[in-house]
Parts: structure tokens; sequence; C-alpha cells
């Protein structure tokens, strides 16, 4: 679990389109991800591909840092 101050650089470098912080911000918030992908009690790889792909839709979105 990364700190906050990691967290800042992460999601800075992520916006500044550096792909390994995209990639670790993802795997830091995985867990949460994968509690919203559950479908009647089982996990569904699709929304998980969904909310990943919108998450990185997003950080490509935001303004320059």
């Amino acid at each position: 679990m990364m700190n906050n101050k990691e967290l800042v650089m992460n999601v800075r470098k992520a916006v500044n389109g550096n792909l390994e912080a995209t990639f670790k911000l993802i795997l830091e918030f995985e867990t949460v991800i994968n509690n919203e992908c559950k479908i009647n009690g089982r996990f569904n790889q699709d929304c998980k591909d969904y909310i990943v792909d919108k998450l990185i839709l997003k950080i490509k979105k935001f303004k320059k840092i």
C-alpha cells in the first residue's frame, strides 16, 4: 500500500503519460475494483476490464499537472 506522497507522485506521472505509474495505480486499487466487479456474488472479468479501461481513459483526460 502506497502512502499519500507516493499516490500523488504516481497520479502525476500517470497523468503525464507514464504507463508504469498508471499500472501501479490500478494495482493499488485492484481490491476495490474487484469488489465492484461482483455480479450476483460472482466475479466478472468483463466488468473489471471495463472499469480498468474507463479508469485509464479518465486518467488520460486529467489536466497535465
